[in-house]
C-alpha cells in the first residue's frame, strides 16, 4: 500500500571499531530469513575503513552513522547507547562487529516472542569461535 510504513521489529545495533570481520557480520544480518529489521552502525572513530566497508552495501534497512570521537574507548556502554538512541525496533539486540548471525536467528526470537509475549528480555546461547570461525564452546 503507498504511503504505508511497515514497523521494523527488531533494531540490531552494531558499534563498529574493528574492520576486519565487519562485512562478514554485516552480510549474516542481511541474510537473516526474518526480514523486519533495521540495521545500525556506530563508526566510532576507527582507524580502519568502516565507512568504506558499509558503502559497499546497498540494502536500505542499513542506517549508518559516525561518532564524532571515540566514545568506546571511554565508555563501551555509553557507545552501546548511543545504538539504542538510532534504534526504531520494538526489540532491540546488540552484536559485536565481529559477530556472525544464524540465518534463522530472528527467525527464531519472533517465535520465542510469539511463544511468550510477556516477557521484556530474550536472551540466547552463542557459540564462540576462533580466528579461524571453529567453534571451541557456548557463552553461559
Amino acid at each position: 500500500m503507498a504511503g504505508t510504513t511497515m514497523e521494523v521489529k527488531f533494531s540490531i545495533g552494531i558499534p563498529a571499531f574493528k574492520g576486519k570481520y565487519l562485512k562478514d557480520s554485516i552480510s549474516s544480518v542481511l541474510s537473516q530469513s526474518f526480514t523486519s529489521f533495521e540495521l545500525i552502525i556506530i563508526n566510532d572513530c576507527s582507524p580502519d575503513p568502516v565507512k568504506e566497508i558499509v558503502s559497499g552495501f546497498t540494502d536500505p534497512r542499513i542506517k549508518y552513522f559516525e561518532n564524532n570521537f571515540n566514545i568506546g574507548s571511554e565508555s563501551v556502554v555509553k557507545n552501546w547507547n548511543k545504538c539504542l538512541e538510532k534504534a526504531s525496533g520494538k526489540y532491540f539486540i546488540l552484536m559485536g562487529d565481529d559477530d556472525l548471525m544464524e540465518t534463522d536467528y530472528l527467525e527464531g526470537f519472533n517465535r520465542l516472542i510469539d511463544k511468550k509475549p510477556d516477557l521484556n528480555v530474550y536472551h540466547c546461547r552463542v557459540r564462540l569461535i576462533d580466528e579461524y570461525s571453529k567453534v571451541y564452546g557456548f557463552s553461559p
